[in-house]
């Protein structure tokens, strides 16, 4: 109706305007001699005035009028869907699946997947085509075979006129078939069309047939090449992640190795510094150590004697003055079977602990011959 409406319009203006001109062009070749009726001057701007206000309602009218997109505003893929749509609608769902891309798209899946390639472009206006759909493409059998052996894509040659002048189409219901061969270029195999009904279906899937045996080892061959191609670059990759472990088992070596030289090291550090520590309390104590007692010394003196855990025994004097820590001094520089701190002194008869601290032998009440051995802390 839209159509309908711009074309009555048009004609109206046209009309118009074709009469208009005769009616100047013999006003004019009149030599001016006479003037118009004045009664056709005034039906000139009224038709005039019609025209333009009838053009001007219609435009304002259909710029209400929503308009459908153009065809080159679709992507591949929608021209695609309203193509698999309309024949649908048509004929039913029973067809060969149909990829739903632009044909570029279709021909890497298909040189991906190492397919052949199917496609049919659509006509709707040759008669030929409503029988092809009919008996030969939206059947159960041709699904079948083609869903199994092909890749199919289908487009209308209204939306892929640059594939159609490519393929250099001359007849519909068009159908080619592409193998690796044609992978880099718009030309495949055209699978012609012969007549109608069950013969059409059963000549249409013997080409098919043909055309896969005679390009199977293509197929086949290209199959091989792609997988020496991925056992290689497996192996590639199987090598290089070997590559990678091993390096990196070295390099956890390396860190372990460098960890417990580092260890080795801090420990040994730790053991000379606790060494020294060791010496220079040692010489402390040393320093700190009374003089012992003459034997002859009269008065305030305890003998001891400490018996060591290897039966050795270490004899001293000491004055009751002194302090425990003293015989504690005595015993740590007099012998290293024991580290110092390790250990505390014991009496035997009374059993009782000789604390080491600031008292005196004389706080701690000692009798004169003391006899100690070494209880471990």
């Amino acid at each position: 109706w839209q159509v309908l409406i711009l074309s009555s319009s048009t004609l109206i203006s046209v009309a118009v305007g074709v009469y208009c001109q005769r009616r100047n062009a013999r006003a004019a070749s009149d030599t001016m001699a006479t003037q118009s009726p004045w009664y056709l001057n005034i039906l000139r701007h009224v038709l005039s005035y019609f025209s333009r206000f009838t053009t001007s309602l219609w435009n304002y009218a259909l710029s209400y009028v929503p308009r459908l997109p153009a065809a080159n505003d679709l992507s591949p893929e929608q021209k695609a869907l309203r193509l698999l749509s309309s024949l649908e609608s048509q004929h039913g769902e029973v067809h060969p699946t149909a990829l739903i891309s632009s044909f570029t798209e279709a021909m890497r899946r298909a040189k991906e997947s190492l397919k052949f390639l199917m496609i049919y472009l659509h006509s709707d206006f040759h008669p030929e085509t409503e029988h092809f759909l009919r008996d030969v493409l939206f059947n159960p059998t041709t699904k079948e075979f083609v869903d199994e052996n092909f890749i199919f894509w289908m487009g209308n040659v209204t939306d892929v006129e640059g594939i159609f002048s490519t393929m250099r189409v001359t007849s519909f219901p068009f159908v080619a078939i592409f193998s690796l061969m044609d992978a880099n270029s718009a030309n495949g195999t055209v699978v012609p069309i012969h007549g109608r009904g069950q013969d059409a279906q059963e000549r249409f899937l013997n080409d098919l047939i043909i055309y896969i045996e005679r390009n199977t080892p293509l197929i086949a061959r290209a199959r091989s090449e792609r997988e020496v191609r991925m056992e290689t670059r497996r192996l590639r990759e199987e090598q290089e992640q070997e590559l990678m472990r091993s390096l990196a088992e070295d390099q956890e070596k390396e860190r372990k190795a460098e960890e417990e030289q580092r260890q080795k090291l801090e420990e040994e550090q730790r053991l000379r510094e606790e060494e020294q520590q060791r010496r220079n309390l040692l010489e402390e104590k040393r320093r700190r150590l009374p003089d012992e007692p003459a034997e002859s010394t009269k008065g305030d003196i305890v003998h001891v004697v400490v018996r060591l855990p290897n039966g050795q025994r270490l004899n001293r004097r000491f004055l009751l003055a002194h302090t425990v820590e003293s015989l504690y001094d005595f015993v740590d520089v007099s012998q290293e079977e024991v580290p110092m701190g390790s250990y505390v002194l014991m009496s035997s008869f009374p059993t009782r602990a000789l604390s080491c601290g600031p008292q005196t032998f004389e706080d701690e009440r000692v009798t004169r011959q003391l006899l100690l051995h070494m209880s471990p802390v």
